[in-house]
């Protein structure tokens, strides 16, 4: 893992630089911030809010643990800087960040200009409506999952293009077709046990 030197303060552009496909938050204050592509791989995953800062559109949560194994869960290449040093740094050999880069493009931001206190106070009252994905974490046919409005359902198929969509057929509902993993990280399917 590369270090930085104590005495040497990166700022968030230097590292984004250096690690072009990763998703690169820094510690300010309380909460783990990233920012542009970053904040977008970040809260599609997480399910975090979008908003507007001074610096471009930012997203950020408090939680280091849940944010790294979220990222190790989607093989997505992370760094984390804490006070100018690399504290955590994760590679992945078939990193996801650009696939979930492109689904993350139509997420709303909210225009409301926040303070660090209006930050904090906007982040517990709206938690992440993220689903922590269980393995097996990839749809294959015959996979059984359950809807949110539908029941239960069996993938019949899967097609990995630009980006990966998958047919359920449900009892109740017929053929649906969803994208991989906005389905299971927006909370409408989840995997049946």
């Amino acid at each position: 893992m590369a270090r930085l030197l104590k005495n040497e303060r990166k700022t968030y552009d230097e590292l984004y630089w250096l690690y072009r496909g990763y998703v690169v938050l820094i510690l300010k204050q309380f909460m783990y911030k990233g920012y542009d592509e970053s904040a977008r791989v970040l809260s599609f995953i997480l399910g975090y809010k979008l908003y507007e800062s001074q610096n471009g559109i930012a997203a950020a949560g408090p939680d280091k643990e849940k944010i790294m194994r979220y990222f190790e869960d989607y093989h997505v290449n992370y760094v984390i800087s804490e006070y100018g040093e690399i504290t955590e740094c994760r590679s992945f050999q078939d990193n996801q960040f650009e696939r979930y880069l492109s689904y993350s493009q139509d997420l709303p931001i909210s225009r409301e200009k926040l303070s660090g206190k209006d930050e904090k106070e906007m982040l517990a009252s709206s938690p992440a409506k993220a689903t922590r994905i269980a393995c097996p974490t990839w749809p294959a046919p015959g996979l059984c999952v359950v809807h949110n409005k539908y029941g239960k359902g069996t993938v019949s198929t899967v097609s990995d293009g630009d980006y990966t969509v998958f047919t359920v057929n449900f009892d109740s509902a017929g053929d649906k077709k969803f994208s991989f993993p906005s389905a299971f990280v927006q909370g409408f399917l989840t995997f049946a046990d």
